[in-house]
């Protein structure tokens, strides 16, 4: 038996085909698809380049033209230490902020606060990183005015220390605060918390012209106040003297209080900038009477 062998060419049998063009570009070129991916990659990393230089140039330029001024501003401006926000215990309640300046720190500096029994009351501690001003209240006070302008509560109460003080009067300062008539401060605008008699008060050149100073439309009074850097004080009362003025009594006071005695000066001012023409004088017992019903010579 035979075999009959077959042969043919491999070209007559079998179709050739040419190579596919994108085929062929990609076997020529194998990185060109890993330039083309990476490519955007470029780009935006060179974005970011530019942004990031834009940016730094930017910072660098406002920190000389203004840095050691702000930095200065800081270290030198009063600074709050907690928040103004009170918290509501009773709706029906006006809201209170505490506001004290203190040039102090001891770990049971605020104890005698926790006998505090207001509602809706915040506690706001002030100090001073800068020593130049230790000692001005009314710095301390005016940049709480300015900066709290659009977030005030109901009554806000200014006190010179976190320490209870000897006061004038038969209460200590935590009794003050909790038998404090909110009502009778919101219909007044302004009641303070010191009742010595105003008669002893010497009005001298400097008040006068820390008076004419702050105060420039204002003729100065015959008798001024008695001096007190602690009282209570209404939203109304302070926001019936533009925001603006607040910043403008702080930069007055600022340059001043380390080298004079402004601050101690602004003690008698304080009636004058809420009350403007309506101050009163009204003795110490009345006061009490009328603020705190503690009516001396009659029962409690």
């Amino acid at each position: 038996m035979g075999f009959n062998i077959w042969s043919e060419k491999p070209s007559e049998s079998l179709p050739q085909y040419s190579r596919l063009p994108q085929q062929e570009q990609a076997d020529t070129h194998p990185h060109s698809a890993s330039r083309e991916t990476s490519t955007p990659s470029d780009v935006f990393s060179y974005i970011r380049f530019i942004l990031y230089s834009i940016t730094g140039i930017a910072f660098i330029t406002s920190f000389l033209w203004a840095g050691p001024t702000a930095l200065r501003e800081y270290l030198n401006a009063p600074s709050s230490s907690s928040s103004a926000l009170p918290t509501i215990t009773n709706s029906s309640a006006p809201t209170i902020n505490l506001i004290i300046a203190s040039f102090t720190s001891k770990s049971d500096s605020s104890e005698w606060t926790k006998s505090l029994k207001k509602d809706n009351l915040a506690i706001i501690q002030y100090d001073s990183p800068a020593s130049t001003y230790k000692g001005s209240e009314a710095l301390i006070y005016l940049n709480y005015l300015y900066q709290s302008y659009d977030n005030l509560p109901s009554v806000s109460i200014f006190l010179n220390k976190w320490e209870v003080t000897e006061l004038s009067c038969p209460a200590s300062e935590t009794d003050l605060i909790n038998r404090l008539d909110l009502a009778t401060v919101q219909s007044r605008g302004f009641l303070p918390f010191c009742f010595q008699d105003a008669s002893s008060m010497e009005t001298n050149d400097s008040i006068i012209s820390l008076f004419h100073k702050s105060f420039p439309e204002k003729e100065v009074p015959n008798k001024f106040s008695a001096p007190c850097n602690e009282f209570a004080v209404s939203r109304d009362a302070i926001r019936s003297v533009p925001r603006e003025q607040y910043l403008h009594l702080v930069n007055l006071l600022r340059p001043t209080c380390a080298e004079s005695d402004a601050g101690k000066e602004w003690d008698v001012m304080w009636p004058y900038l809420f009350l403007q023409d309506d101050t009163d004088e009204v003795t110490p017992s009345e006061a009490l009477c009328r603020g705190w019903g503690i009516c001396l010579g009659a029962e409690d």
